[in-house]
């Protein structure tokens, strides 16, 4: 799929309705493949992983750090050291701020959605057409 993404002359559009992270992100189309435009709803979220799954690796590292000098944590502790990693993640990850940082096109309304697909898909229709060379595609 990746080789497939990455090698088509098509036009391509990106809309991120909910979260997309990760692995996921990248292949259905995420930034680093170059969208041709890539918009967000306001419930759209994005980044290299989610929240609770940040704070959860960084925990587990931190107590694998612990563990290595004999020490433990309480559930209260691990659960103050998550609590700014979630933070940290959830204020990043808004569409807001993707599309402040120009990650993004543009936040859109869910009811704009066909409208401005259309409009895209209008100036797609009058490009012309290039020629897709793929790689090897290995399974």
């Amino acid at each position: 799929m990746i080789t497939a993404m990455s090698s088509a002359r098509v036009p391509k559009y990106t809309v991120i309705t909910g979260g997309s992270y990760g692995a996921g992100y990248l292949a259905m189309l995420g930034r680093p493949f170059q969208p041709d435009a890539m918009f967000m709803w306001p419930s759209g979220r994005s980044a290299i992983m989610g929240p609770e799954q940040a704070a959860s690796v960084l925990a587990q590292v931190r107590a694998q750090i612990l563990a290595r000098d004999d020490k433990t944590w309480t559930p209260e502790e691990e659960e103050a050291f998550k609590a700014p990693v979630r933070k940290e993640y959830e204020d990043f990850q808004g569409a807001y701020n993707f599309a402040s940082n120009l990650w993004t096109d543009n936040v859109i309304e869910p009811s704009e959605t066909r409208d401005v697909l259309a409009l895209l898909l209008d100036v797609a229709s009058r490009r012309p057409k290039v020629e897709t060379n793929f790689g090897v595609f290995r399974f």
